[in-house]
């Protein structure tokens, strides 16, 4: 690359130089013929300065030898960062806002930005806004990127856009990626952090998608919420207080973004296109999208999110990163599955269009499905499935023994022996009332052998008090 070919050109240049002088170019550009190493810009409040570590440092010594350990790295950023001492630099301040790193602020990113020109920054904002300020935090933008909102999350999206700058020639064009966190749950803030974090997925296929700046952008998501909420016993055991990590929650920190930093750089493979997008439970403001998960690579390995959209209009290839976004961004399960994804705020009796793209750890976009459609109902109160669907799993909504199938348009008990098979509906509690009808294939045996049940009391087949 340009970068590396200057680097080499400076040292022979440096050659004749004194000795001294010749050290601190060895320094910036490693060893003669080797590529510089990239430069890394941790970006973030006292979570990236590692507030509640043993050693202060939190997660940045850890990603430091990580990433180290791999490939060549050096980590950039402001003099006056606390603790911010070689070789763990960063552009890091504690109780600090995000408009604290925008322009005019008073860690304006600029100055850093400038004076060490980082290839790529890692960015964990948001927990100071969440903390001190009232909500809401999301939207990011009511229309894509073109604009971002007033809230937590519009304001760090337009941080985002603002280190784009030192890429599109604005201020500069050294900037090659922007690693985006979505953050470390504050204890006890569920509901915000959700909101929160779920507006960062989506600014992040925004950018990818190319709706922010018509063409699509190298920002990488590294899903720290996700990990954290990986174990139901974060609160006790990864976190010093409601806001920091201790040691055991930077190591997992240090292990999200060593994966997102050296994916960015290496993994150019997108998932699959998924081709069976179908239509599962229904009722009248919301629409369960089911799909079979294809890969992270192709088709092989895991994707990690689907990017979901809907529309009243057609979708296409083209006006796709422009359409509305739905679901709830967790993670999607492995390759081969059926998952699925709730689409809620629909209006009672209109049809909607549905397409997805699938993401992977790398935040590389799969190519779009195929569209499906389907009319919501009338009611919010009723719940519908219509089995209208090209898989023969009966979906996330029900827990069914493997003999229960989806055949054409039905539910069918494939089970040779005289057994009880069950297959339960899982959505609803507290129904009035539940009506089915028998499938063409029906036969007078199965109908004879067959039930009907309204389960009792509780969620578990073998408490329940009756039926």
């Amino acid at each position: 690359m340009v970068r590396g070919a200057l680097g080499i050109l400076g040292f022979v240049l440096l050659g004749l130089a004194s000795s001294a002088a010749l050290a601190a170019a060895g320094d910036e550009t490693a060893q003669a013929g080797n590529p510089p190493a990239t430069k890394l810009m941790p970006t973030g409040d006292s979570i990236t300065e590692g507030n509640g570590s043993t050693s202060g440092l939190g997660f940045r010594a850890l990603l430091y030898d990580s990433l180290n350990a791999v490939a060549s790295f050096d980590f950039v950023g402001s003099p006056d960062s606390p603790g911010g001492e070689p070789p763990y630099e960063g552009h890091f301040y504690g109780g600090q806002r995000i408009n604290a790193f925008r322009p005019g602020g008073a860690h304006d990113v600029a100055a850093p930005m400038n004076s060490v020109q980082p290839d790529m920054v890692a960015v964990h904002l948001g927990t100071n806004d969440i903390n001190s300020t009232a909500g809401p935090y999301g939207p990011w933008s009511g229309n894509h990127g073109s604009t971002t909102t007033a809230h937590a999350s519009g304001k760090l999206g337009a941080l985002v856009k603002y280190f784009l700058d030192w890429r599109d020639g604005t201020h500069g064009t050294f900037l090659d990626q922007v690693v985006l966190s979505r953050i470390v749950p504050i204890v006890g803030r569920d509901l915000d952090m959700e909101v929160y974090n779920r507006e960062v997925v989506r600014m992040v296929l925004d950018f990818r998608n190319g709706a922010v700046t018509g063409t699509p952008e190298p920002v990488y998501l590294a899903d720290h919420y996700i990990q954290f909420l990986s174990n139901p016993a974060y609160a006790t055991q990864w976190m010093d207080d409601d806001l920091h990590p201790n040691d055991a929650g930077y190591d997992q920190m240090e292990s999200v973004y060593t994966r997102a930093v050296l994916q960015s750089l290496a993994d150019a493979v997108p998932p699959a296109t998924p081709t069976d997008l179908a239509i599962g439970t229904q009722n009248g403001e919301s629409v369960l999208l089911l799909w079979t998960n294809t890969g992270d690579d192709g088709t092989s390995g895991d994707a990690s999110y689907a990017d979901c959209r809907y529309a009243t209009g057609s979708i296409t290839d083209t006006n796709f990163k422009l359409q509305n976004q739905g679901g709830n961004y967790g993670l999607i399960g492995s390759g081969g599955q059926v998952a699925g994804e709730r689409i809620t705020g629909l209006s009672v009796s209109t049809n909607y269009n549905f397409a997805l793209k699938l993401m992977d750890d790398a935040s590389q976009l799969s190519g779009m499905s195929n569209i499906t459609s389907a009319p919501t109902l009338a009611s919010a109160d009723i719940w519908k499935d219509a089995f209208n669907r090209n898989m023969t799993s009966p979906g996330i909504d029900w827990s069914a023994e493997p003999e229960w199938v989806v055949n054409g348009t039905e539910l069918e008990n494939t089970g040779l022996t005289s057994s009880l098979k069950l297959a339960i509906f899982r959505l609803v509690d507290d129904a009035q009332e539940c009506q089915f009808t028998w499938g063409a294939g029906a036969t007078s045996a199965g109908i004879d052998n067959g039930g009907f049940a309204v389960r009792l009391d509780t969620s578990d087949p073998s408490t329940a008090d009756g039926y």
